[in-house]
């Protein structure tokens, strides 16, 4: 069965290089997968007022939640994500999973303006 997945990738440093490899990372381990534009945005919850670049991406996989967020947390370390830099505002990429099937697992993401055009510009 394939699953219809929804991922948000978020970087504010070295954001083109990072927001490229982590899109060339998740096109070698999910065929099929689409990216929407990248568009900046101001950063949410965070102590930094470095601007982050993101994008949408969408796929169709036949993996389940736990390997799902075990590649991505993989990706994330490959380029460099560190434990403690989201506490300094520094987010080399973040790659989370916002739905899986009709399952949301990250609404407030969901809701975002960016997010929701990405989406649109999808579906």
């Amino acid at each position: 069965m394939m699953n219809r997945v929804i991922l948000g990738l978020g970087s504010n440093q070295q954001e083109n290089e990072n927001m490229i490899r982590a899109t060339d990372a998740l096109k070698n381990i999910f065929p099929g997968i689409l990216f929407s534009d990248v568009v900046y945005t101001k950063p949410v919850g965070l102590i930094t007022e470095n601007l982050f670049l993101n994008r949408v991406g969408i796929a169709y996989l036949p993996c389940d939640i736990p390997e799902i967020n075990k590649e991505l947390k993989r990706i994330e370390r490959e380029l460099g994500c560190l434990p403690y830099d989201k506490e300094q505002g520094c987010i080399k990429i973040d790659i989370d999973l916002l739905q899986w099937n009709e399952m949301v697992l990250k609404p407030e993401d969901l809701q975002r303006e960016d997010v929701i055009k990405g989406l649109q510009s999808l579906l």
